[in-house]
Order: C-alpha cells, then sequence, then structure tokens
C-alpha cells in the first residue's frame, strides 16, 4: 500500500510583541493525531522556548516556520507565521520642576522645544489662547479663578514648580499676583499641579496626539504603568527603553478610585484637568473626596507620562524593572560535556559605540560561530560568519555600520546554542 498522506499543519495566526512585554506566544496546531511540531525561525526571529510544541514563545519579529511531521509514516508539511513589534503610544507630558526650568528643553509630537516656547505653544492650542481654571461647573459660580496667556509665558516659568498645602482659589489670579506664593512659587499644589496638567494637555498642535484623549476607564484603584523612552533615542524617532539598559525605566503611579469614579462615563485626561479646574473654583467635592486625593491623579499623569513615556497597562499592583541577576559562574572546560556547550562569555565594547563595535567572545569546544546585527525592529543589518574557532578563543570581529542612534541586538549563534546581547549606538 501507498502511505503518503503528509500531515494538517497551521502555524495560526500572526501575532505581535505588545508594547511594554517582550514576547509572544504563538498559536500552533494540526488535526493529525500524535504529531510532532518542529518550529524554526528566519527573518530575525529568534524562539526563546517550546520550539518543539504547537505554541512557543517568541522574543523577537521575525518569519516562523512550522513544520508537522506525521508520525505514521515520516511525511511533513509546513506553514508559518509573522510576528511584528507593534508599536507603543506614547503621550508627552512634563512636570512642574520642567515647566519651572528657563533652560529646560522637551520632546514634542511639534519637534524639539525651548520650555518658554513648549508653554507658549501649549497656551496658543487652548481655546481663546487662554489658560483659564476654576469656577467651571460651579454652579453658585463662587470661587477664584486663575488666567495667563502667552504674554505670561515668562512669570509661569518664574512660578513653578510649586508645593505647600492643596488649597480652593480665593480669588481672581493671574501668574503677576497669584496668591499664596513662598519664595516666589505658588504655594498650593493643586493649582500648580492643574496648570501642568493644562500645559501638558494642549502640547501637541494635533489634538489626537494628545494626552487629554488618554482613557482612564478601568484606571480607578490601580497603578499607571509607563515605560520610559530610550535614552540613546531622538525626539523624531523614540523608542521604548530597556530594562536592562535603564533600570527605572519602567515606572508605575497609583490611580485613586473615588477620582475616576466622580468623573463622567469613559473619562479621559481632559475630563481629570477640568475636574481639577472645577475644585480650585470651589465646585462641591463628592463625600469623602479631598483636594489631596485629586493631587494624586493629576500627578499620576503629569509624572506618570512625563518626557514622553510610553503607556505599558493599569495595574492591580505596582511594576518596576526586574532586579539585575548577577550571571551564574562559568564553568570551565574540563568540566563541561560537549553537548552542553553553548555560547559561555560574551563581552561587547564600547557601550554606546560609534561606527564601529568590538565584540569577544569564549567558547568551550570548538563551534562554527555566525554574528547577527537586528534593529529594534526585529531587521537583520549584517551578518559575519568565523569557522576557525577553538577551545577558549578570544575572537574580536568589528561591525563597520552606520547606525542611527538607539537599540540593536547581537545575536552570536553555534551550533549548540545562541546568545542575544543589546547594544547601543550613539
Amino acid at each position: 500500500t501507498l502511505s503518503n498522506t503528509p500531515p494538517n499543519a497551521n502555524a495560526g495566526a500572526d501575532a505581535a510583541i505588545v508594547c511594554g512585554s517582550t514576547t509572544a506566544v504563538l498559536s500552533g496546531s494540526s488535526t493529525t493525531p500524535n504529531a510532532n511540531f518542529a518550529w524554526v525561525a528566519s527573518n530575525g526571529g529568534h524562539i526563546a522556548s517550546g520550539a518543539a510544541t504547537a505554541t512557543p514563545t517568541v522574543d523577537t519579529a521575525g518569519t516562523y516556520t512550522l513544520t508537522v511531521t506525521n508520525p505514521a509514516n515520516g511525511c511533513t508539511a509546513s506553514d508559518f507565521a509573522l510576528v511584528t513589534l507593534e508599536p507603543c503610544a506614547t503621550f508627552c507630558t512634563y512636570t512642574q520642576g520642567a515647566y519651572g526650568s528657563a533652560g529646560g528643553m522637551s520632546c514634542t509630537p511639534d519637534g524639539s522645544m525651548t520650555t518658554a516656547q513648549l508653554i507658549a505653544a501649549s497656551i496658543s492650542h487652548m481655546p481663546g489662547g487662554v489658560l483659564y481654571i476654576g469656577r467651571g461647573a460651579n454652579a453658585a459660580n463662587i470661587g477664584g479663578s486663575f488666567t495667563a496667556t502667552g504674554a505670561d509665558v515668562a512669570k509661569i516659568i518664574a512660578i513653578l514648580p510649586g508645593g505647600g498645602p492643596a488649597i480652593t482659589l480665593g480669588g481672581d489670579y493671574t501668574p503677576y499676583n497669584v496668591q499664596p506664593v513662598q519664595n516666589g512659587r505658588i504655594r498650593n499644589v493643586l493649582l500648580s499641579q492643574t496648570i501642568t496638567l493644562a500645559l501638558n494637555v494642549y502640547i501637541p498642535a494635533n489634538p489626537a496626539q494628545s494626552i487629554g484623549n488618554f482613557s482612564l476607564a478601568g484606571s480607578g484603584g490601580k497603578y499607571i504603568v509607563t515605560r520610559a523612552k530610550a535614552s540613546n533615542s531622538s525626539c523624531a524617532q523614540p523608542a521604548p527603553a530597556d530594562c536592562l539598559m535603564q533600570p527605572g525605566a519602567i515606572k508605575s503611579k497609583f490611580m485613586p478610585a473615588n477620582v475616576i469614579a466622580a468623573l463622567p462615563a469613559n473619562p479621559t485626561v481632559s475630563d481629570l484637568l477640568q475636574f481639577a479646574k472645577n475644585a480650585l473654583g470651589g465646585a462641591t467635592l463628592p463625600a469623602g473626596m479631598s483636594l489631596s486625593q485629586i493631587v494624586a491623579a493629576v500627578d499620576a499623569i503629569n509624572v506618570g507620562f512625563d518626557e514622553c513615556r510610553y503607556f505599558v497597562e493599569f495595574s492591580a499592583t505596582s511594576v518596576s524593572c526586574p532586579p539585575v541577576v548577577a550571571p551564574a559562574p562559568r564553568m570551565t572546560a574540563d568540566k563541561v560535556k560537549t553537548s552542553d556547550v553553548q555560547v559561555v562569555d560574551v563581552n561587547v565594547y564600547p557601550i554606546p559605540f560609534k561606527g564601529t563595535l568590538t565584540m569577544s567572545y569564549q567558547f568551550e569546544t570548538a563551534s562554527p560561530v555566525t554574528v547577527e546585527l537586528f534593529d529594534i525592529r526585529g531587521a537583520l543589518l549584517s551578518t559575519q560568519t568565523d569557522t576557525d574557532i577553538y577551545v577558549n578563543k578570544e575572537l574580536s570581529i568589528n561591525i563597520n555600520h552606520t547606525l542611527p542612534s538607539q537599540m540593536y541586538f547581537i545575536k552570536i549563534t553555534s551550533d549548540k546554542g545562541s546568545i542575544i546581547k543589546k547594544v547601543i549606538s550613539n
């Protein structure tokens, strides 16, 4: 009889490594009984685990090919899935300290700006070109207000950052006569934080890029987790930071539940701004709510997205970068079985590099080596192969490439395994 029926192979839907995550899980399957699975990565892909299962975990963008074998006759069939890096949603906010720094520089969706340019641009995008705080939802139309225009930029810089207890406004103020003050700066943390949030909401000329559109639905009583922009990336080409390179890359800011509950249905940051403005103007607060809780909510946005951070998630617990774990001591050659050997020691320098990157590595056994350079999107930039490898050899490889300032990945592969190092171009 003839037994040549191929198995069924389905690599599943294409996948994406989303912002805040380092991996994705593929969803291969087969209707063939007792089928054997084998995945192979190409075009920059890398399988972190589960290459012999239907659902491997992958950690870089690329092409992943699934080969299914029918154990009854040895026939095979293949299918593939594509994995991409999903762009992060980033919003640019700045803190009181940034707006109070006359010599500061800031990234915005409209390009790099000085502090004065940033404030002037933000006010120009506000309705009527006026920053107005107070009285908005106060039915009795009592309480105070704060008003500023584009002519007040220098005064706004002078009165920030503010501090002191959160209080309502007792009169009508401008940056020239705001009260109370201490050492020339606002002594009312709710006012200074709300001014800062208003400037943040109106930073971009395109309202669609405003932090004001950020949805706060589901954030009440949770932490807003954000990831920093990589320190080596530019305003024009931002990229999320890596915890290995920037240990403080991930930040969590708590959002009070009662403040979110007091906002309209499907609340946004713009709704929070209006609520804080009204509170300063003397609007009646829900029972049990304090002005300090509003300060905490506003601060969660001003600081949480400071310097164009990427939103990751709303989390029930505070999230931060995992601690750096020191590598296990390297085994000596006479204690390692050849079948267990991988690339065991890699040094990459200088970091950051400019133009030329030098890498040295050591092996416990002979093995041909392939060195690949990938950008942060998983695109393969260069490949080098070395076959003259012997036990404990140190080899320097120069990668001459004109690269923009951002993160890159070096993948070193032998016939016993592979290792990936992250590097930065300056």
